[in-house]
C-alpha cells in the first residue's frame, strides 16, 4: 500500500485526525516515519496532524528540533509565543535558529529563546524588522557571556546599526583583528543584500 503527502499552504485546515481509506482507520506506514528528519518546519507541523502516531512521533523526538528555520509560510504569522512554543521542543539544547523575515518577532521573544537555549552555535535573523540593534546586541552579549558556542551570526535590514553596535558584536564572537576590521562596516550589515540559502551558511563569514 502506499500513501501520498502532499504539503501545501493550504493543507494547514485541512489534515485529517488519521489516515482514511473508505471507512477504515488505519496507521501509517512505518516508513513514514524515515522522512521525519528532512522535513522543514512547516511540514513538520502539518504532519502532527495527519494522525496520533507521527504527531507523537514528532513531538517526543528532540533531535528533530535541535536546528529550527522559520521561513515562509510561517515567518509572516510566527510571534514571540509560537517562537518559544516551537523551540521548547529542544528541550533547551537548541544548535540552530534561523528567523527570516520574522517581523513579529520581537527582542523579548528571541531574549526568551536564548535564555532557554544557551548552546547556540548559529543564529541567523535577517530582516526581522520587530527586533532593535540594542536588543540584539543585548541579546548576543547575553548569549556569549553564558557560553562561547555562538559562531555563526547573520543580520540584514537591522536599521538604525550603528559601529559602536557593530564593535560590540564582533567583540562577543571574539573575531581577530584582520575579521574585526574586514566586517565592522556598517554597510556590511545595513545594506539590503540577499540572503544566502540556509545550507549555505556555514561556508560565509560570521557577520555579513
Amino acid at each position: 500500500m502506499t500513501y501520498f503527502i502532499q504539503f501545501d499552504t493550504k493543507m494547514e485546515n485541512k489534515c485529517e485526525s488519521s489516515l482514511d481509506i473508505g471507512d477504515e482507520m488505519i496507521e501509517p506506514h512505518e516508513s513514514l516515519f524515515l522522512v521525519l528528519a528532512y522535513l522543514n518546519l512547516f511540514e513538520l507541523l502539518t504532519i502532527t496532524k495527519v494522525c496520533k502516531s507521527l504527531r507523537d512521533a514528532v513531538h517526543n523526538d528532540v533531535l528533530l528540533w535541535l536546528d529550527i528555520i522559520v521561513e515562509p509560510p510561517l515567518n509572516s504569522r510566527i510571534t514571540d509565543y509560537n517562537l518559544r512554543e516551537v523551540t521548547s521542543k529542544a528541550q533547551g539544547r537548541l544548535r540552530t535558529l534561523g528567523l527570516l523575515n520574522c517581523v513579529r518577532v520581537t527582542d523579548d521573544g528571541l531574549q526568551r529563546v536564548v535564555d532557554d537555549n544557551p548552546h547556540i552555535s548559529k543564529l541567523y535573523v535577517p530582516a526581522c524588522t520587530g527586533m532593535t540593534p540594542n536588543g540584539l546586541v543585548t541579546i548576543i552579549t547575553r548569549l556569549t557571556e553564558r557560553s562561547n558556542d555562538l559562531k555563526f551570526l547573520r543580520l540584514r535590514n537591522c536599521h538604525n546599526m550603528t559601529k559602536e553596535h557593530l564593535e560590540t558584536l564582533t567583540s562577543c564572537l571574539k573575531l581577530n583583528p584582520v575579521q574585526q576590521e574586514q566586517q565592522c562596516q556598517p554597510n556590511m550589515f545595513l545594506q539590503n543584500r540577499l540572503f544566502s540559502p540556509m545550507k549555505k551558511l556555514d561556508t560565509n563569514p560570521q557577520l555579513t
